[in-house]
Parts: C-alpha cells; structure tokens; sequence
C-alpha cells in the first residue's frame, strides 16, 4: 500500500556538508506525523519541522544562481569529458542542452541518476545534448559511475568551471535553448516523501520537473 504524505522536499548539497536534510511541515501532535519523522530521522535524515510558509519562503529566497543566470549565455567553457573528447560551449549552438553540476560528495545527485537517464532515454533522438559536470579528479568520478551508471557525457576536473560559474552546492540543472540562453536553472534534488508498507519512504522526484522544462527548450 503507497500513501502519499509529503509534497515535496529539496535537498541541496554544499562542500562541507553533505548529510540529507528535509524540511517537513506538520502537525506536531499528531502521532502519524511525528511517527513519519522518526523514521526517517533512524533512516539518517536530518528533519526539521517547519510551517509550510516557511517552506515556501525559504525556496523562493534561495535561488541566488538562478537569479544570475536565467536569460543569459551560459558561461564559455572548453572541458574533456571521461573518455577526452574536448566539449565546448561554441560546439553546443544550435542545440537544446541539459547541464547538470554533481559532486561525487553529493547522495542526492547520485541518487538523481535513474531519473537523468530517463531523460536521455526520452530525448536521445530529439537532439537534446546532455552533460553532467564534476569538480572532482575522473578517477574519484569513475569510481562513483562504477556503481552508480551515469549516460550523460560525464566531465571531471572541472572545479575551476565550478568557480567561475558560482557553484557552490549540488545538484544544479542549467537548461539552455538552442541559441545558448540559461532558460531555467534547477537548484537542489526533488523529493516526495511516501508511505510504502508502512514504512516512510524518501523518493526521488526530478523526472516530472526536468521533462517539462526540457519540453519548452528550442
């Protein structure tokens, strides 16, 4: 039995702290509510009860790298993926493009994988080129993608970008049209909290977010 209980949560990643957190809006007193917080404070969640305004403010204050990129040229680069193919901005005109930041530090953009090669999947043949850059050296990356299978085109050793750019969490999703314009900038990992067997269960919810953007890219 599945029960939905949550709506949504983000999780962001920083350097220094890598730990999963939610914010959770409830009825203290209610002991379903508190049961659910419990659990996934025994999962290793790090829970804090807030109201649903808060919520709401607190995501819409956040987004500072969105604010400095939606409506501009996405930064020039010249990067090697995995495999040393050279990959540069100028190359990508002319095509829509998802670029997605992840730390190998970062559980929520790892845990964000199945959901991203659902997009390739989806959008393989349409054109769309898909990148997810690294800050850290290919051996540390290579490791992760060992278990964790990435199909994006993967880039590592690109800490310097990250500077440049102002990336100092994870995940971040640049979704750039086909004339090289930021048309959305997606910060944090998606999830939905739902009740499954009577246990309370984090889900990652990115698919739903990434395709609709993805669909108005030209």
């Amino acid at each position: 039995m599945k029960i939905l209980l949550l709506f949504l949560s983000i999780l962001f990643c920083t350097p220094s702290l890598a730990q999963k957190e939610v914010r959770m809006a409830g009825d203290t007193t209610n002991e379903k509510f508190m049961n659910s917080v419990r659990t996934l404070e025994k999962q290793g969640w790090k829970v804090e009860i807030v109201s649903e305004s808060e919520i709401t403010n607190s995501q819409a204050k956040r987004s500072s790298v969105r604010e400095n990129y939606v409506g501009k040229q996405v930064p020039s680069f010249i990067l090697s993926d995995i495999n040393g193919n050279n990959i540069s901005s100028e190359d990508l005109k002319g095509k829509a493009v998802h670029i997605n930041f992840w730390s190998v530090t970062c559980a929520p953009c790892i845990e964000e994988f199945p959901e991203l090669n659902k997009l390739r999947e989806k959008y393989q043949e349409d054109g769309v080129v898909f990148l997810a850059i690294a800050p850290e050296s290919k051996t540390k990356v290579n490791k992760v993608l060992e278990k964790n299978p990435l199909n994006y085109t993967v880039i590592a050793d690109a800490a310097n970008y990250f500077k440049e750019v102002g990336i100092s969490g994870y995940p971040v999703n640049f979704f750039v049209n086909s004339n090289g314009i930021i048309t959305e900038v997606a910060e944090g990992s998606r999830y939905k909290g739902e009740m499954i067997d009577g246990k309370m269960e984090m889900i990652p919810d990115n698919f739903n977010t990434y395709n609709k953007i993805i669909k108005n890219l030209d």
